[in-house]
């Protein structure tokens, strides 16, 4: 298992998002799950969807990446 981080930002918040997948798209997919529901947004078809959804919610959002890169 990998550790992958996403920065996020909403108004004057920022942090990062972690979590752990065997792959860059099962960490989408498990981030695109979870943030779906913990901000009540619109379920995304896909990774560009999801990406959208939340920049119309007004969140900026960084790449994700795995931790081995840095």
């Amino acid at each position: 298992m990998n550790t992958y981080i996403i920065p996020f930002s909403l108004d004057n918040d920022v942090w990062i998002e972690t979590v752990r997948a065997k792959s860059l798209l099962e960490a989408q997919d498990r981030l695109m799950n979870r943030l779906s529901n913990d901000w009540e947004l619109d379920v995304p078809a896909d990774w560009e969807d999801f990406l959208a959804i939340l920049d119309n919610n007004g969140f900026h959002v960084g790449e994700l990446k795995d931790v081995e890169e840095f």
